[in-house]
């Protein structure tokens, strides 16, 4: 087997070992020096555990492995070139980026399993887990083939747990290429926990090719989760590529989840093959989310070979949510290929849902490497408040780019909320390098809403940059509702980057409704991370209305942290007796 394949085979077991053992990988205790066995005695202390990893005797024995491994072994010291584990320390060090494992390989290929043991050590010191993870298996695995019993007594020494988990999965890997029933039963043994799952996904992983009913059945000792999953990816995408209409059978015999999941990447592995005959098979399939996720893993897997056609298909589909989706994720993946394509084919469907979560996917795509596609494509959903965030968005970080064209953009629209958000994202945006112009523009604009929220984005954008600075123009505004709440938003935010620095504004405010806004604006974005400080500002609030309307808000906020002590404190207060007999059977 050569390094690339290893590589196609060992890449998708990461995801799985990424949520479980990878996080522990971080830290690795020193190896022991490893020495191969003499006979069959143990000469290496065992790891202390209550449960030890190393197989029965009567399970080695009964493998014909090390035969295999001697005339392996043999056959290839007449044409391999020899290396040492020096020479697997350079290639590590000497890799063009994260995925060079050609290097890396040829050093595993020169060394004999005498050296294996201080091989692995040197792996897993490695701090680029994709090589070192690669790397470990490709060893391990070896070494099951060739060696298992003085493979499993190594692991045996490694005292780390998560690394005894990994390198026993590995071994058993390479032992169930040539015993699977001897790595079966082995794995099988093992008791439930860190080291017993990985090694079922292992052996499972390697016995699918050949036998994927095994593997199935293999796949039932695992528990509900992430090896679980991975075993059903792995399992049906090799079962798919032979013989998909067998691994549909076999997929249809699951339920729920993992019934959608199997047909899934049975889909995705057919359409690679065939998409014609998958989107058949897919559209014959029993009515239900499971067709429906069939058909759209096809049309994704079509997508990259031909996305027009994929397109068609997907607007021949029965209208409805498997359609939506479908269109959505063509959409999507179409413009990582052809924006100006994916685009002039969303302006043809129809108005409709369909057209809507199209718009939707590509515009979130599009927001960060393209805001004018991005603005151009919002065009196409009906304007008002459900997609002002979008407008706010997509002209915010235009701004970053073009300030200019996005604010001629802005300005051209109709008005209306859309307008409104699209203003503010630039001027939040302006404000962080040009303060006083995009005061000047907002202070133009005709008196309103409009203006007052713009306004409002610019001081919030100046306070990230110059906290001070936008506090003194806003308290020389004349005294009035709007600059009470040019007041609140930025105490409020304020209080997010600095808490001191606007407390200390705040205490500086004449009494007065301006000072109980900030405050109460200030004391509602405290109690989020503190709310008992929170509650100490409260007096500072002369306004009786102001006073009850934070205090019940820090209140509920107080409830989610700590659910008896706000009850406690609500209980005591002077709040309303119906807040209080409310707040008393609220739950978190």
């Amino acid at each position: 087997m050569n390094w690339k394949t290893v590589i196609s085979k060992v890449i998708p077991a990461l995801a799985c070992f990424g949520a479980g053992l990878l996080t522990a990988f971080v830290l690795l205790q020193k190896a022991p020096v490893y020495q191969p066995l003499e006979s069959n005695k143990l000469a290496l202390p065992l790891r202390p555990s209550a449960v030890q990893s190393k197989p029965p005797t009567k399970l080695l024995t009964a493998t014909s492995t090390n035969t295999i491994g001697a005339s392996v072994t043999t056959a290839k010291s007449q044409t391999r070139q020899s290396s040492t584990v020096a020479d697997l320390e350079a290639a590590m060090h000497n890799r063009g980026n994260s995925w060079d494992f050609g290097k890396i390989f040829r050093a595993l290929d020169g060394l004999n399993t005498n050296q294996f043991g201080e091989a692995i050590a040197a792996c897993l010191k490695a701090t680029d887990f994709s090589f070192e993870w690669v790397a470990v298996h490709e060893l391990t695995a070896r070494w099951g083939r060739l060696d298992p019993q003085n493979a499993f007594a190594f692991a045996e020494t490694v005292t780390n747990s998560s690394h005894h988990a990994e390198i026993v999965a590995g071994i058993l890997s390479g032992w169930a290429e040539n015993n699977p029933a001897a790595a079966t039963a082995y794995a099988k043994q093992l008791p439930n926990g860190q080291v017993r799952n990985p090694a079922i996904f292992a052996v499972a992983s390697a016995v699918a090719a050949q036998d994927p009913q095994a593997a199935i059945n293999l796949m039932d000792s695992l528990p509900a989760g992430k090896f679980r999953q991975g075993m059903i990816e792995r399992l049906f995408s090799e079962w798919a590529n032979r013989s998909p209409t067998e691994a549909t059978a076999a997929a249809l015999q699951f339920s729920g989840r993992e019934r959608d999941q199997a047909i899934g990447v049975i889909a995705s592995a057919w359409a690679d093959q065939d998409p014609q005959a998958a989107y058949a098979w897919a559209s014959n399939l029993p009515a239900g989310n499971t067709r429906n996720q069939a058909i759209g893993s096809v049309l994704l897997g079509y997508v990259a070979k031909d996305p027009q056609a994929a397109a068609n298909m997907a607007t021949q589909l029965p209208p409805g949510s498997a359609a939506n989706q479908a269109i959505a994720s063509i959409a999507y993946a179409w413009a990582n290929s052809d924006v100006s394509a994916a685009i002039a084919w969303i302006q043809s469907l129809p108005d409709g849902a369909a057209k809507r979560a199209a718009v939707d996917n590509v515009s979130n795509q599009l927001f960060y490497r393209d805001p004018q596609s991005a603005a151009g494509l919002l065009a196409l959903l009906p304007m008002g408040q459900e997609s002002a965030g979008k407008y706010e968005q997509v002209a915010g970080q235009w701004a970053t780019i073009d300030l200019s064209s996005a604010l001629n953009w802005a300005k051209q629209l109709p008005e209306g909320p859309t307008k409104q958000s699209a203003l503010q994202g630039v001027g939040a945006v302006w404000a962080l390098t040009d303060p006083s112009g995009a005061i000047t523009f907002a202070l133009g604009l005709p008196a309103g809403n409009q203006k007052d929220d713009v306004l409002a984005s610019i001081v919030n954008g100046w306070a990230m940059r110059d906290p001070q600075a936008a506090a003194a123009w806003v308290t020389q505004l004349p005294s009035d509702d709007a600059r009470d709440d040019l007041v609140g938003s930025l105490a409020r935010n304020w209080a997010d980057s600095d808490p001191n620095g606007a407390a200390k504004w705040i205490e500086s405010l004449p009494a007065g409704k301006t000072h109980d806004r900030a405050v109460q604006n200030f004391a509602q974005q405290m109690a989020r991370a503190d709310p008992i400080n929170a509650i100490r500002w409260i007096d500072a609030i002369q306004d009786e209305n102001i006073m009850r309307r934070t205090a019940q808000s820090i209140a509920y906020e107080w409830l989610s942290v700590d659910e008896a002590a706000a009850k406690a404190w609500v209980a005591q207060s002077s709040l309303p007796d119906d807040f209080k007999k409310s707040f008393a059977s609220r739950k978190p």
